[in-house]
């Protein structure tokens, strides 16, 4: 386990759940991200076909 000074620990304690909401979020940015990528190089890929 990480070695935080109390606070750190009592902070992230308190705050568990919106951190749990923003780690939810970035994970659906991330996978929301991946999608666009993977679009973006099938319409490069098509284009370089043309």
């Amino acid at each position: 386990m990480l070695e935080l000074p109390k606070g750190v620990w009592r902070w992230i304690e308190t705050n568990a759940r919106d951190l749990g909401r923003i780690a939810t979020a970035l994970e659906t940015l991330a996978r929301e991200a991946i999608e666009i990528r993977k679009a973006l190089q099938e319409q490069d890929e098509q284009e370089e076909q043309r």
